[in-house]
């Protein structure tokens, strides 16, 4: 297996599944810094939107995260 960047895998991942939260991105990818990818992907001018999810965690407490998703 080639090596492939934590950018690349993300990238892979957003083209594949349509979007991605850091949750997943940890669970799926074992890649922590789900942001820096998505900051590295619009360096090279990918268009990520990006949207804030909000639900209860298994406490009933309030959480929100980013899901981010390719546009276009």
């Amino acid at each position: 297996m080639g090596y492939s960047s934590q950018k690349d895998r993300v990238l892979q991942y957003l083209e594949q599944n349509g979007s991605i939260t850091s949750v997943e991105c940890f669970e799926k990818l074992q890649i922590v810094d789900l942001q820096r990818a998505i900051y590295l992907l619009k360096k090279e001018n990918y268009s990520i939107k990006d949207e804030w999810i909000k639900k209860q965690n298994v406490y009933g407490k309030p959480v929100k995260f980013k899901k981010y998703s390719l546009e276009g």
